[in-house]
């Protein structure tokens, strides 16, 4: 395409034109015309002092991460071949140049993509709608991405993936070592009482927080949505290793919330510092999206747990709580009976709920 006016591109030039893009990136100048970027009265001088626009546009049309008369062979078995050795290279040095803090959040962004891809979606909630789904391990605080994953869809010959939400989580904070100390906010599509399991299982000293979707199994019948459980009332769960919250915004809609933070499991009873605690941790992720200047999937679910901490929470025993009634579905199993002090250390719990109105 350039053959007779293509300069060879050396390891200076090919600094500055990186140097361009991030510059373009911080400015927040992605949709701005090339045009508009190199105009002497509008744009930036850098961009001039650099190099030329059509030099610029050159290397943009140009630039090739991989060897591509051996792709074809290898976008059989990988659907990023273009980017793979690039991508393999870049997502360590995200790892390894920042230290996370104590509060994570595991999300999905839609990267904005028109072109024709095999592997592209599309999401009606997400602002762009179309494009390249990536799972990202984020800081709350920070906002700086520690890992990333690219869903490149499902690979010819191979069965659809089941649990791709948990295995994502866990892929994602395997880096992190054996004993993390951290917590991990995540929404609905990620969060299951397995993945909490998991983390407990693994040794890493992880803890969940997350909403979970009404499917899910081991979710009692009691926390699901009902015409009869009274507006702005809480239900609590408890077992050895996670605790289930079911708060319902209005009458017919629940909200139900996993948490293995420690704080919540070593609690006896009920007490308002649960919902503050859950509160807390969320309002984290809430911050960081705000000053992002982003919509985030779970600010609605967040505005609803909320008025969890405004309730006045009651502790007592539900009497249907009994493992051979039909509405009972594995989460009831070790829920601790907070009504004693004592049944906690007994080793066969009898399951019971607490609700607060």
């Amino acid at each position: 395409m350039f053959s007779k006016s293509w300069t060879e591109l050396d390891a200076i030039e090919l600094d500055a034109f990186l140097g361009l893009l991030i510059l373009h990136g911080v400015n927040h100048e992605s949709k701005k015309p090339l045009c508009q970027l190199w105009n002497e009265a509008k744009g930036r001088p850098i961009y001039n002092a650099t190099m030329s626009r059509n030099r610029f546009s050159e290397i943009s049309s140009a630039l090739r991460f991989d060897n591509k008369k051996s792709r074809y062979l290898r976008e059989l078995t990988d659907k990023l071949a273009h980017i793979r050795e690039l991508f393999e290279l870049w997502v360590p040095t995200l790892r390894n140049s920042y230290l996370p803090g104590p509060y994570l959040t595991i999300d999905e962004q839609l990267y904005s993509f028109h072109g024709h891809r095999k592997f592209k979606q599309y999401i009606p909630k997400k602002p762009s709608k179309y494009g390249l789904k990536n799972s990202i391990l984020a800081d709350s605080a920070s906002k700086y991405c520690c890992n990333i994953q690219v869903y490149t869809g499902k690979s010819p010959g191979v069965p659809p993936e089941r649990n791709q939400g948990r295995r994502v989580v866990l892929d994602l904070v395997q880096y992190l070592g054996v004993d993390s100390g951290r917590n991990v906010t995540t929404d609905n599509f990620f969060t299951d009482l397995e993945l909490g399991k998991s983390f407990l299982l693994l040794k890493r000293n992880i803890t969940l927080v997350g909403t979970m979707r009404k499917n899910k199994p081991e979710i009692p019948a009691a926390f699901l949505p009902s015409r009869e459980s009274a507006e702005f009332s809480s239900l609590f769960g408890f077992t050895k290793e996670a605790a289930l919250v079911s708060y319902v915004p209005k009458i017919g809609k629940a909200v139900i919330l996993l948490s293995t933070t420690t704080v919540m499991l070593r609690l006896k009873r009920p007490q308002p510092q649960i919902a503050q605690n859950l509160l807390d941790l969320w309002s984290l992720v809430m911050e960081a999206a705000k000053q992002g200047g982003r919509t985030y999937p779970i600010q609605e679910d967040l505005r609803l747990v909320q008025r969890i901490c405004r309730q006045r929470i009651l502790h007592g025993v539900a009497p249907t709580w009994k493992q051979e009634d039909p509405m009972y579905r594995g989460f009831g199993a070790d829920i601790i009976d907070f009504s004693d002090e004592e049944d906690d250390e007994k080793e066969n719990v009898e399951p019971t709920a607490g609700k607060s109105t």
